[in-house]
C-alpha cells in the first residue's frame, strides 16, 4: 500500500518554496499549491487549515508546509485512492503526475503506460478515472510501467511547451522531474 507521508515528501521535494514567475499559469506557488488552485478550494476546507477571507497571493505567501501538506491529503489523496497503489514507487509518481497535472490526465498518462507496457492499445480504457480497472492495472503491471509511464508524461510536458511557447521556460524543469523516479 502506497503511504501518504512517503508520496507528499516527494512532491514536496520536487515543488519547493515560494515562486511568483509570472508564466507560470497557475500564479504565485507555494510548496506547489498554487493561487488558482486554492481559489477554487471549498472555503470550509481553507477555514479548516487557518485561511479565512480572499485568497491572494499574501495566502500563497504566508502558507506553511503544514497547510500545504493538509491541502495535499484532502483536496488530492482523499479525492483518489493512491493508497490502493501497491507499490510505493509508482504511487509517489503517479501521485507527483497527479499534482503537477491534475488526477484526470496523471490517471490518462497511467493508464496510456498501461497499455504501452502491455503492448495492447485496449488493455485499458483511458478514460482518465482512476477507478478499481485502472488501479488493478497499474497493480498488475508494477515496474514495467516505469519506463511507458515517463515517456508518457515527457511526452504531454513537451506537448504543452509546443503548443504554448511561453511555457517552454518551464520545460527542463518540468523533464526533469519527469524523469526522477
Amino acid at each position: 500500500m502506497a503511504d501518504f507521508n512517503a508520496c507528499v515528501d516527494h512532491v514536496l521535494a520536487n515543488e519547493g518554496g515560494y515562486s511568483d514567475n509570472p508564466k507560470d499559469k497557475g500564479g504565485s506557488t507555494n510548496f506547489g499549491i498554487s493561487l488558482r488552485f486554492l481559489k477554487e478550494v471549498n472555503p470550509k476546507t481553507l477555514a479548516r487549515n487557518g485561511i479565512t477571507g480572499e485568497v491572494t497571493k499574501q495566502t500563497i505567501k504566508d502558507l506553511t508546509r503544514e497547510q500545504a501538506v493538509s491541502f495535499y491529503y484532502s483536496e488530492f489523496w482523499n479525492t483518489a485512492r493512491f493508497d490502493k497503489i501497491m507499490n510505493g514507487i509508482i504511487a509517489k509518481y503517479v501521485f507527483d503526475m497527479a499534482v503537477n497535472h491534475g488526477l484526470h490526465q496523471a490517471t490518462l498518462n497511467a493508464q496510456r503506460a498501461c497499455c504501452s507496457a502491455q503492448k495492447k492499445l485496449d488493455f485499458i480504457m483511458c478514460d482518465g478515472l482512476l477507478g478499481t480497472k485502472t488501479l488493478g492495472a497499474i497493480n498488475q503491471i508494477s515496474f514495467s510501467l516505469i519506463p511507458p509511464m515517463i515517456s508518457e508524461r515527457s511526452g504531454f510536458m513537451r506537448r504543452i511547451a509546443a503548443r504554448d511557447p511561453t511555457q517552454s521556460v518551464f520545460l527542463d524543469g518540468w523533464l526533469k522531474r519527469a524523469y526522477d523516479i
